[in-house]
C-alpha cells in the first residue's frame, strides 16, 4: 500500500512517514502541493491513500486535493487533510473536499488509526469496483449468450411451424424466452397437425423443456400417427428431462384431409372455442386429461375426442396467459370475460380478442405468456377421414380376453393397462386412439351404469359433472362385487382386417337409449353418439349386460 505524504513541515512530514512505516505501508513524501501533483502523475498507479495539510506555501491543500481528485478520474482516492484550526466552516470544507481531517496537534495513535480505517476503506472500495467490472463483464457476456440462444430458438420455432393459410397466431413471451410452444405439421394424407402447449414457469428454463418435443413432434405427425399416440410418446419424452414440478398443459389436433373433422388429445390447458364464423360460440374443447408429464406411462390415457366441423367454423385455441392477465385493478380478464365477447356481432374474433386484451391490460406489466391461434379450415366434400391403411401383407390373428373382479376394478385402474398392451398389438398401430377411445367407452358405461348403478341425467345439474364423478369416487371406493368381461378379437384381411370389442358386466341393466336420445343440450351421451360413428356395428344385448362392437381397420 502507497501512501502520499504532503507537508511543507520537515518535522511533520518525518513523524507522519514513520509512522506509516510502522504501519507496514510504503510511505511517498513530498514538501509541497505542486510536487504532489508531479509525483501523483509519474506513478503508475494511484497512490491508496493521501495524507494532505492545508495550509501550505504555493498551491493551498484544498487546490492540491481538487488537482489530485481530478487525476483520478473517477477512482476512489482518499484524501485526509491536516489542519490546526477549529473553525467548524473549515473542517467542513475538508471533508467536502476530501474524506477525513486530522486536527492538529495530534497523537499517534489517532493518525495510526485513521490511517488503518482509511486504507481498509480503500480495499473495500477497490474490491467492489472490481466486482462491478466482472458483474459488467459476466452481464455483458450472458446478454451475448442470450441473444445466441434467441436467435436459435427463433430459427428453431420458424423451422417447426409450417406455413398454412388455415392458421394465424399470436406469441408474446413474457421474457426473452417463450414458455409456451406452437408446432404444426403436415401429415402424409394430407392431414394437418397442431400442438399448442404451456410449460409451468416461463422464460430460458420452461423453454428448454419443451426442446426435445420439437422435432418428434414434425416426426411423428410426418408418419401419420394418431394425436393420442403422439401425446404418449411426447408424455414419455417428457418425464424423462423434466423435474418433477415441471410439466407441459397442451392439446394436439389433427384435422382431416376434408377439414370437416378434427380429433383432440387435450389435458390441463382451457376450454377452447368453436365459432360459427359470425361470432357465436358453437361449442367448447374440453381438456379431458392431466398435462404432459403430470402422469406416467402406466396411468396415461390416449382418449381423443373427435368434432365435426362446418363452412366457416373457426377453433380458438389459448394457453391460460390471456384468461389470467390482469389489469391495473388486479382484476382477471377471465374465461367469463373472454366468452363475453363472442356475442354474434363480430367476425373476426381473433383481432376482437387482442384488441380488447390489449385495452385491458394496459398499463400493466405482462406477468405470464400468452399465446392465441385461430384455426380456420374450410370443409371439403369429402366425408370421415381414414387413418392410415395397415400393411398389405396378411397377419396373424390374435385376440384379448380379460375378466375383472370387484377389487380389480376398485385398485388396479385396468383400462390404461388394456389400452397399454393394445399399443404393440399387430395390425392396429394407426387405430389406437379410436379403439381405445370406443374401448373406454364401453368399460366406462360398463362401470359407472352397470356395476355403481351411477345416473347420466346428475351431469345436467349444476356442477353435475363435479357431482358425478365425486359420486362416482364413493361407489367406487365401496364397491365389493361385480364382475366385467372385456374380449378384443382381430380378425386380419389384405385389406386391413376388423376389430371386434365385447364388453361385459353382471350388474343392473342399462338402457342405452338414454345415451343414443341424448341431444347437445344433455351433458351425458357424446361418447356413446361418437361409438356409434365409428364402429360400423354396434350390437346391445336384451339384457343391456353386454354391448358388442365391430370397428373396421380399411375405411374406403
Amino acid at each position: 500500500m502507497n501512501i502520499l505524504i504532503v507537508d511543507d513541515s520537515d518535522s511533520i512530514l518525518s513523524l507522519i512517514s514513520s509512522i506509516v512505516d510502522d504501519l507496514g505501508y510504503d510511505g511517498i513524501p513530498v514538501s509541497s502541493g505542486e510536487a504532489a501533483i508531479t509525483k501523483v502523475e509519474e506513478l503508475d498507479k494511484l497512490p491508496d491513500l493521501v495524507i494532505l495539510d492545508v495550509n501550505m506555501n504555493g498551491i493551498d491543500g484544498y487546490e492540491t486535493a481538487k488537482k489530485l481528485k481530478s487525476i483520478s478520474a473517477g477512482s476512489h482516492l482518499p484524501i485526509i487533510f491536516l489542519t490546526g484550526a477549529r473553525d467548524p466552516d473549515i473542517q467542513s470544507k475538508c471533508l467536502s473536499i476530501g474524506d477525513d481531517f486530522i486536527a492538529k496537534p495530534f497523537s499517534v495513535e489517532m493518525v495510526a488509526i485513521k490511517i488503518k480505517a482509511h486504507i481498509r476503506v480503500r480495499q473495500l472500495t477497490a474490491k467492489m469496483q472490481e466486482n462491478n467490472l466482472e458483474l459488467k463483464r459476466r452481464d455483458q457476456l450472458v446478454k451475448n449468450e442470450h441473444k445466441i440462444v434467441e436467435n436459435i430458438f427463433s430459427n428453431h420455432f420458424k423451422k417447426h411451424i409450417s406455413q398454412s393459410e388455415h392458421v394465424q397466431y399470436y406469441m408474446s413471451p413474457v421474457s426473452v424466452f417463450n414458455g409456451d410452444v406452437l408446432l404444426t405439421a403436415n401429415g402424409p394424407a394430407d392431414n394437418f397437425y397442431l400442438l399448442i402447449g404451456d410449460v409451468t414457469g416461463h422464460g430460458l428454463p420452461a423453454a428448454v423443456s419443451a426442446i426435445p418435443i420439437y422435432s418428434a413432434f414434425r416426426t411423428m405427425a410426418a408418419k401419420g400417427m394418431t394425436v393420442g399416440a403422439i401425446a404418449s410418446e411426447l408424455n414419455n419424452s417428457l418425464l424423462e428431462i423434466m423435474p418433477d414440478h415441471m410439466m407441459m398443459a397442451a392439446a394436439i389436433i389433427e384435422v382431416n384431409p376434408a377439414g370437416n373433422k378434427i380429433m383432440v388429445w387435450a389435458g390441463g390447458l382451457p376450454s377452447f372455442i368453436i365459432e360459427d364464423g359470425k361470432g357465436n360460440i358453437k361449442g367448447r374443447i374440453e381438456a379431458m386429461h392431466p398435462p404432459l408429464a403430470a402422469v406416467e406411462e402406466f396411468e396415461f390415457s390416449q382418449n381423443i375426442a373427435i368434432y365435426d366441423l362446418e363452412p366457416d367454423d373457426r377453433i380458438y385455441l389459448f394457453t391460460d396467459g390471456i384468461e389470467e392477465s390482469r389489469n391495473v385493478f388486479e382484476d382477471m380478464f377471465s374465461e367469463e370475460r373472454l366468452l363475453a365477447l363472442f356475442n354474434g356481432k363480430h367476425q373476426n374474433m381473433y383481432q376482437r380478442i387482442l384488441d380488447t386484451l390489449e385495452a385491458f391490460t394496459s398499463n400493466t406489466e405482462q406477468d405470464d405468456d400468452i399465446t392465441l391461434v385461430e384455426l380456420n379450415y374450410q370443409p371439403d366434400k369429402g366425408g370421415f377421414s381414414s387413418p392410415p391403411k395397415v400393411e398389405s401383407f396378411m397377419l396373424l390373428p390374435w385376440e384379448l380376453n380379460f375378466t375383472l373382479g370387484a377389487e380389480q376394478i376398485r385398485e388396479s385402474e385396468p383400462l390404461p393397462q388394456i389400452i397399454r398392451l393394445l399399443k404393440n398389438a399387430a395390425g392396429i398401430n394407426v387405430h389406437q386412439d379410436f379403439i381405445s377411445t370406443i374401448l373406454s367407452e364401453l368399460y366406462n358405461n360398463a362401470v359407472e351404469h352397470g356395476l355403481l348403478e351411477l345416473d347420466s341425467a346428475l351431469k345436467n345439474e349444476e356442477d353435475g359433472f363435479i357431482l358425478y364423478y365425486q359420486e362416482r369416487r364413493s361407489r367406487l371406493m365401496a364397491l365389493d362385487k361385480g364382475t366385467i368381461k372385456i374380449n378384443i378379437e382381430y380378425t386380419p384381411s389384405l385389406t386391413g382386417g376388423s376389430i371386434d370389442l365385447t364388453v361385459f358386466d353382471d350388474g343392473k341393466p342399462f338402457d342405452y337409449k338414454e345415451l343414443e336420445e341424448a341431444d347437445d343440450q344433455d351433458g351425458f351421451g357424446r361418447g356413446f353418439i361418437l361409438t356409434r360413428e365409428l364402429c360400423d356395428r354396434v350390437i346391445i344385448s336384451p339384457d343391456c349386460k353386454c354391448v358388442q362392437v365391430t370397428y373396421q381397420l380399411q375405411r374406403d
